[in-house]
């Protein structure tokens, strides 16, 4: 149990640094040669080694539970024709193998690229919203991967170089999340805006052309 105050239970910006200072000290003592290893070298190996890859799993499951709210998927059921139109233009479709289950539709990484470039979704320097550029609409595609069940397998997900369409739905989620990234908007309003005044009327040339102006369905 804690033994401290209610009001000592916190930790400030200074204070957060000092534990990684001081985990570093206790974790990463010497080298072989028994010399002392510099205190930027182990708090820097805490950082990278510990803490940056398990830092985001919580965010992960939060943002996960977020999207499957109601309202979330009220929105992606809304505009479903739309979206699923745009998907379909950009994915492939696979041949199928006798003996093998038939696979989902699934779109790779060059698709996706053109898909979210055709949308003016993907930012560069001297734009004048410069939120999103091409090597993070990449780590977007990579953290959208879903669990596969073994190696190599497509059961679950498309493979560590195909999206399903699934984590195609979870991927317009997150991007919304970096054009609007206000957190005190709800991820419907983001994902709403994205797709009526970004995604939908620059895909009128593309996926929706002859598909009517306006991405909502009555």
């Amino acid at each position: 149990a804690w033994e401290l105050d209610e009001d000592e239970r916190e930790l400030g910006p200074a204070q957060w640094v000092d534990v990684l200072v001081r985990l570093g000290l206790k974790k990463f003592k010497g080298n072989m040669e028994g010399k002392n290893v510099p205190f930027t070298e182990r708090l820097n190996k805490v950082i990278q080694d510990f803490l940056v890859p398990n830092a985001g799993k919580s965010n992960t499951e939060t943002f996960r539970g977020e999207l499957s709210l109601d309202e979330v998927q009220a929105v992606f059921k809304k505009f479903k024709p739309q979206i699923m139109a745009i998907f379909m233009y950009y994915a492939r479709e696979h041949p199928t193998i006798p003996g093998q289950p038939l696979r989902e539709p699934s779109m790779n990484g060059p698709g996706y690229l053109r898909m979210l470039k055709d949308s003016k979704i993907v930012t560069r320097q001297g734009d004048l919203r410069h939120d999103f550029p091409e090597l993070q609409a990449r780590k977007v595609f990579q953290d959208s991967q879903m669990e596969e069940e073994g190696a190599n397998s497509i059961d679950t997900g498309g493979g560590d170089e195909e999206m399903i369409y699934m984590e195609y739905i979870e991927v317009w989620a997150a991007i919304s999340s970096y054009k609007f990234p206000n957190p005190y908007i709800p991820l419907q309003k983001k994902v709403e805006d994205m797709f009526a005044n970004i995604v939908f009327p620059n895909q009128q040339q593309f996926a929706l052309k002859g598909k009517g102006k306006k991405g909502k369905k009555k």
